[in-house]
């Protein structure tokens, strides 16, 4: 099983983006792959300009393919001008499983992070009588 991850530049609107997400996915179907999973992370800031690109859509694709056509699929995404950078890597046996519900976002991690940060502060309650002692002596000086 290999995981492919590129980035189509933020030139293309996200309507353009459908027909090239397409035409990726046919290059591994061409070469009898089978596709177990593909999540569009939508865009995103690239970690530093890529050719004066600033942001991409970055699509993650799981699938399954026969080793000696792993250097065609290479070939094909190298030779189209509408991916900005990919990469491929294998993931070993066991380590990945294609869950049938439906996949949090990492958006909706970070707000759920963000939430349960704010729970675990701890809060202080605050002393009237202290603040007023405290705001006399700011306005004194």
């Amino acid at each position: 099983m290999y995981e492919l991850l590129y980035i189509i530049p933020q030139n293309f609107t996200e309507k353009e983006t459908g027909p090239i997400k397409d035409k990726v996915k046919k290059f591994i179907k061409d070469l009898e792959g089978e596709i177990n999973k593909e999540e569009d992370s939508g865009l995103q800031r690239l970690a530093y300009s890529i050719r004066q690109v600033h942001r991409g859509y970055y699509i993650l694709l799981h699938f399954d393919l026969d080793k000696e056509k792993l250097t065609n699929l290479n070939r094909d995404l190298s030779l189209t001008s509408e991916v900005l950078r990919y990469q491929i890597i294998k993931i070993p046996k066991g380590e990945w499983k294609v869950e049938k519900k439906k996949e949090r976002t990492v958006r909706e991690i970070r707000v759920e992070e963000k939430r349960e940060e704010k729970e675990e502060r701890p809060k202080k309650k605050v002393d009237l009588e202290e603040l007023e002692k405290k705001i006399d002596k700011i306005l004194k000086i």
